[in-house]
């Protein structure tokens, strides 16, 4: 299944990149990769995450405090946002 990005959450993304690249290249990969996978996954099986609220699903992000919202519809996925573990919720909530 096809994935858009919400520009926020582009954003999230390339602020969590460039985060994890100043510590290291190789952090900053490591965490691209396992980024890949996630998205890879919910667009194979959207309906195989838990909802978070409402119609909004999250999907986890291995080795890597991160979180995946996002909703599906028969045609795509919206990726709403991705964020740390530790941000408060109404981050992601205000998205949908």
């Amino acid at each position: 299944m096809k994935l858009k990005f919400r520009r926020l959450a582009v954003k999230d993304i390339a602020d969590a990149r460039n985060w994890y690249g100043e510590i290291s290249d190789q952090l900053e990969a490591d965490f691209r990769s396992e980024l890949l996978v996630s998205f890879r996954a919910i667009g194979e099986l959207p309906a195989s995450f838990p909802v978070a609220k409402d119609h909004i699903r999250r999907a986890l992000v291995h080795r890597f405090p991160y979180i995946v919202y996002f909703r599906s519809d028969p045609q795509h996925v919206t990726v709403l946002a991705v964020l740390h573990a530790a941000r408060d919720p109404r981050t992601w909530q205000r998205r949908r």
